[in-house]
């Protein structure tokens, strides 16, 4: 799929199979809300720059004269707004190669370079910005772990060069947001009543993240801090409502995608009402 015309071909596929609990495909398009409420007049990749900012300012990170690294800076917008606060050193790292144009940020793609250069200089802060999620192995070594054992290893490596605090901000697949289509489908859940050809073409025209489909994130999460030897210094929930188009609509497709497992529709609504998961961890 690479153009608009494939996304509204799929959309309406997708809306039909709302049908026959709404009359119509307009309806659901009424009803179904939006994945991502843009500040007015506000374009969505300038919004996408917009929301980077979030993880400093609703944790109220002080981040003066800071060793930092942003583990999975991505398109780099937030590493490039640290230098706004004025810290001592700023390392970036990512799979994929991010050219910065201020020489006050390092990139560092090799995460062994890292752990290596870091072991007894360490950083202050590391920033985990909707990284935990998306973590895939590297490695042929990290590719025979299991995805618990994988996350495990990176907090536990993460942990060996940080004298302060980890800091994350998850979104979880369950959450609103959590299949990364909002750009071309702005849409909250529609990735819930994908299967997975659908969701992997929607994917591949959006942003092509992959996503960990993890069933009871909160739990998943503190069990994996608690495994790798860290502390849960804070812990920010945020949570949305869901509507009735949501309850009726979406949550019993979303149910009966998630094959072998027992889980009910009111288990479910819980977990979706999860929109983002904040933590401080110490070591």
């Amino acid at each position: 799929m690479n153009d608009n015309q494939d996304i509204i071909e799929l959309l309406r596929a997708l809306l039909k199979k709302l049908e026959p609990a709404n009359t119509s495909t307009q309806k659901a398009v009424q009803e179904w809300p939006k994945a991502v409420e843009l500040p007015a007049g506000m374009p969505f990749d300038k919004y996408l720059i917009y929301k980077e900012s979030f993880l400093i300012t609703e944790l109220n990170l002080d981040l003066k004269g800071k060793r930092i690294l942003d583990f999975g800076c991505g398109n780099g917008k937030l590493t490039e707004s640290l230098l706004n606060y004025d810290p001592e050193l700023v390392i970036a790292h990512d799979t994929k190669a991010v050219s910065f144009l201020d020489s006050n940020i390092r990139f560092i793609e090799n995460f062994n370079e890292i752990l290596d250069e870091f072991r007894f200089k360490k950083f202050d802060i590391i920033l985990m910005n909707d990284v935990f999620d998306h973590l895939v192995p590297t490695s042929d070594y990290e590719r025979e772990l299991f995805i618990e054992t994988l996350h495990d290893s990176y907090i536990r490596r993460l942990s060996s060069i940080v004298d302060g605090e980890i800091v994350l901000r998850c979104h979880p697949w369950f959450s609103k947001t959590g299949g990364h289509l909002a750009k071309k489908m702005n849409m909250a859940y529609i990735h819930l009543v994908l299967n997975k050809m659908e969701y992997d073409a929607a994917n591949m025209a959006n942003e092509g993240v992959y996503t960990h489909k993890i069933l009871n994130p909160i739990q998943y999460y503190r069990n994996c801090f608690n495994r790798s030897g860290v502390q849960i210094k804070e812990e920010t929930v945020k949570s949305v409502e869901l509507n009735d188009f949501i309850k009726t609509d979406i949550l019993p497709k979303a149910i009966a995608l998630l094959n072998g497992t027992t889980m009910n529709t009111n288990v479910l609504a819980e977990i979706m009402k999860i929109d983002s998961v904040s933590y401080k961890l110490v070591v």
